[in-house]
């Protein structure tokens, strides 16, 4: 066993994940990848203990309607939340077994796609987990390596709320995934799978990683930079 990398200083008592690597440059990140592991309660690295659960949260890179370039609801990404999509992509890349969610809109399928590309995690896409309210045109033609549900993605949507929407989102997410989507929806799913309020001024930057262990929070919209 050797020495786990420290997450920005941060340690939470009990068990810490120690392949997502914080305030970190693209050459940092390329030459200390790591096993995967945990820090036990001494800080010792443990390579075979596993959680019951893991869900990484992320919220998509900057948007051209972020920076005010457009009004666009389904704006895509800058270049600027291009390439922070790839650094939240090289931070999971040591992480084994986990399955892709992502929200249909345009600046989520494109951060899906960026941490696929770092990964190799393959993306689902569900409607639940989409800015609400609003819907967009299907965008299966240009990622089509993604699985895309059968009919409207918005069907189970028609009669249904956001909150809603979190619930079952929350119910159905599998053992061990990352999930790509909004910041709001980032915010729900985090008290919904932790089962405790969240602060609504707590602020969910672009590209920020939240992860839920267990159903404990070890950190919240958290930026790699």
């Amino acid at each position: 066993m050797r020495a786990a990398l420290r997450i920005d200083g941060f340690v939470t008592s009990g068990h810490c994940h120690v392949d997502c690597m914080f305030g970190m440059s693209d050459e940092q990140l390329d030459s200390n990848r790591l096993e995967v592991g945990w820090l036990d309660r001494e800080g010792n690295f443990v390579s075979e203990k596993e959680p019951d659960s893991v869900a990484y949260l992320i919220r998509h890179g900057q948007s051209e309607q972020n920076v005010g370039l457009t009004r666009a609801f389904d704006s895509q990404l800058t270049e600027e939340g291009t390439q922070q999509a790839i650094r939240v992509g090289k931070a999971l890349a040591g992480v084994p077994g986990l399955d892709g969610l992502v929200s249909p809109f345009l600046r989520c399928l494109q951060t899906a796609e960026a941490i696929s590309l770092m990964t190799g995690i393959r993306f689902r896409v569900v409607s639940d987990l989409g800015e609400w309210p609003g819907r967009v045109d299907s965008h299966r033609g240009q990622f089509p390596e993604m699985e895309w549900p059968d009919g409207d993605l918005f069907e189970s949507q028609e009669c249904d709320d956001w909150e809603a929407a979190i619930r079952r989102v929350a119910a159905s997410v599998p053992r061990r995934c990352v999930l790509v989507t909004h910041g709001g929806v980032v915010w729900g799913l985090a008290g919904q799978l932790t089962g405790r309020e969240i602060d609504p001024r707590e602020s969910v930057p672009n590209a920020s990683l939240s992860l839920i262990r267990d159903g404990q929070a070890e950190f919240l919209f958290r930026k790699l930079c």
